[in-house]
């Protein structure tokens, strides 16, 4: 799998796979993902990231972003926060642009 996810809650419930934590993730894009209820499995995937995050390194000042790379990171951040506020509060996209469209086909709002 290919750029995956884990999310671990309160040591019993795992779930990993593509889907990002968004709105854009639950209703537009083709996402999969496993829910597991079980401690044990929780504690071995627990147990593995913590071994990861031991061999982990600090990455050097010089492989670290600039200012107008990370300005250009929040503005898409914001745009897709703008965007599932938008679908969060219409619903399907394009189910908010017919609804409105007058009948000549212009823009009402």
């Amino acid at each position: 799998m290919l750029h995956s996810k884990v999310y671990l809650f309160d040591g019993k419930y795992l779930t990993m796979g593509s889907m990002n934590n968004d709105r854009w993730s639950w209703k537009i894009n083709n996402e999969v993902n496993i829910a597991i209820h079980d401690e044990r499995e929780c504690q071995f995937v627990q147990w593995y990231f913590e071994q990861v995050y031991k061999r982990t390194k600090k990455v050097e000042k010089k492989y670290t972003i600039s200012s107008s790379r990370a300005a250009a990171i929040t503005f898409w951040q914001k745009f897709l926060y703008v965007s599932e506020v938008l679908m969060n509060t219409h619903g399907n996209p394009d189910e908010y642009y017919d609804e409105n469209i007058d009948e000549e086909g212009h823009n009402i709002l």
